[in-house]
């Protein structure tokens, strides 16, 4: 089981994806296809990115785009066409979308995320920490 994060523009999405293949991509498909998240993000490709979960906490990455590259948080690449297995956690671009792709144990969904909480303001502008 994978937990995923989209963020593109301000659509943003936590989910858990069961098994088996997951895509990417600008439209939606009909009939039987794998499970499909829709980027709503005009940078992306219509068919932009499969995702499939590995044994040992990898995923297998396809680029399904004729164009659009995708782009690793450490600069690395996978170009159009390309495909590859990296180990999980794994943050990647695609257009002005952000994918996170984590292993189960990672994160809880049900819990919210508070890593990113700003500290509080007291009244006056004056910063304070609270106590833990």
């Amino acid at each position: 089981m994978l937990n995923v994060y989209v963020a593109t523009g301000k659509q943003t999405k936590r989910f858990q994806h069961d098994a088996g293949p997951i895509e990417f991509g600008r439209e939606s498909k009909t009939g039987p296809a794998p499970a499909r998240h829709v980027l709503k993000d005009p940078y992306v490709s219509a068919d932009q990115l499969r995702v499939l979960e590995r044994p040992g906490e990898q995923v297998r990455l396809e680029n399904l785009s004729r164009r659009v590259v995708v782009t690793f948080s450490d600069g690395g690449t996978l170009e159009p066409g390309a495909t590859g297995e990296f180990e999980l956690p794994v943050r990647l671009t695609v257009g002005e979308s952000l994918i996170e792709l984590m292993p189960e144990a990672s994160m809880r969904l049900d819990e919210p995320d508070l890593s990113t909480v700003a500290p509080s303001v007291a009244p006056g502008g004056l910063r304070r920490s609270l106590p833990l």
